[in-house]
């Protein structure tokens, strides 16, 4: 029985470096892959992040154009050119046919 264990502790002996290696270069391997995740998420957050202050630079130039858009009136309009004024006084004063009146 004693000859036979002697045998075998040489054989493990010579396989431990082996599975040493193996291992580590399995976790080499899992932690390299761990972090390209992470790089790639961080990637994608920054990208997200961007696109998030376009849109919100985007939404403030369409409420800045819409306030203008509202500034709008008659006055301003026609400032300085009597033709504009003289339409719109016709346009208040005349009574125009609706379209589809105006096919019967």
């Amino acid at each position: 029985m004693q000859e036979n264990l002697s045998d075998e502790v040489p054989a493990i002996n010579t396989t431990t470096p082996e599975i040493a290696t193996a291992g580590a270069r399995n976790y080499e391997l899992a932690a390299k892959h761990f972090q390209t995740a992470i790089d790639e998420i961080d990637k994608s957050v920054d990208h997200l992040q961007k696109t998030k202050a376009a849109l919100l630079g985007t939404s403030n130039n369409f409420r800045l154009a819409n306030d203008k858009a509202q500034a709008v009136t008659n006055r301003k309009l026609t400032r300085g050119n009597p033709t504009t004024v003289l339409n719109f006084q016709i346009s208040r004063t005349v009574i125009l046919p609706m379209p589809d009146e105006l096919d019967h």
